[in-house]
């Protein structure tokens, strides 16, 4: 990809400072307010394909935390594809204004391999796809790399009832 092809979407998220913007009649967000059905809501992730030079991995967000594997954890929260213990697992989201903050991450490493985590920065941008009967949403992702393939990352957010 010639320098002049590459997709910076950062610039597009400042310059019209907003998210979502439309890009080649699409949506893209740079994240998404998931909505909760409760303020203590069951929910399943799910990676679906990972395709990038890079870690892929999913950052949530709530005002009151989390509880994964038993465990309170009261600040923002992110799973990697390298660490997570299976494709498919559960989480619950805590928030008493029933909104969920949803972003991709890519982790990149230096050359004495110090790990960067990185986000909506450069080329990163989400298409989001509501899953059939209101079931949660699909995220179909772009790293930092400016292209708009939009496949470096594909995962669900179901809600378990």
């Amino acid at each position: 990809m010639s320098e002049e092809d590459k997709i910076w979407f950062n610039e597009m998220f400042m310059k019209y400072r907003k998210s979502p913007i439309n890009y080649n009649n699409e949506m893209i967000y740079l994240s998404d307010k998931f909505p909760l059905k409760s303020k203590k809501q069951k929910l399943k992730i799910i990676f679906e394909k990972t395709n990038s030079q890079y870690i892929q991995g999913v950052s949530l967000d709530t005002k009151e935390g989390f509880i994964v594997n038993k465990e309170i954890i009261k600040k923002g929260i992110y799973f990697r594809e390298d660490t997570i213990p299976a494709k498919e697992f559960e989480i619950i989201a805590i928030s008493n204004d029933k909104i969920m903050v949803v972003f991709n991450i890519w982790i990149q490493k230096d050359s004495l391999k110090h790990e960067f985590i990185n986000s909506r920065t450069n080329g990163a941008a989400m298409k989001v796809e509501e899953l059939p009967d209101g079931k949660g949403r699909r995220y179909y992702c772009n790293d930092g790399y400016p292209d708009d393939d939009f496949n470096d990352l594909i995962f669900r957010i179901e809600y378990v009832d």
